[in-house]
């Protein structure tokens, strides 16, 4: 696992966090997935040379910038995105932007 002061000191500019939850250890899986979106929320409004790129362009023009970018991935998506508004608050609202079906 990275922590913050090591990401920060690793010079990399475009990192892909990939988001899991586990369906053996956490009953609520799309609260798992939300909790660590908050996470990385909370990671980007801490480090102001950092952002959370919902979007192509967005990540391009920050490192241009000479921000960081960070990329959400969702891996395991069975049993996170299995209705329609599930994809409206992960991938909509939410700004995954990566998919795999299977971990």
């Amino acid at each position: 696992q990275v922590n913050a002061d090591a990401v920060n000191r690793s010079g990399v500019r475009l990192l892909v966090a990939s988001l899991y939850a586990h369906p053996l250890f956490r009953v609520d899986l799309r609260q798992a997935v939300r909790d660590q979106i908050d996470a990385a929320e909370r990671f980007v409004t801490a480090h102001p040379d950092w952002i959370l790129a919902r979007d192509p362009r967005q990540a391009r023009d920050a490192l241009a910038a000479g921000k960081r970018v960070l990329v959400l991935s969702l891996e395991g998506a069975a049993g996170i995105l299995e209705e329609p508004a599930d994809f409206e608050e992960f991938l909509d609202r939410r700004g995954i932007r990566i998919v795999t079906p299977l971990h």
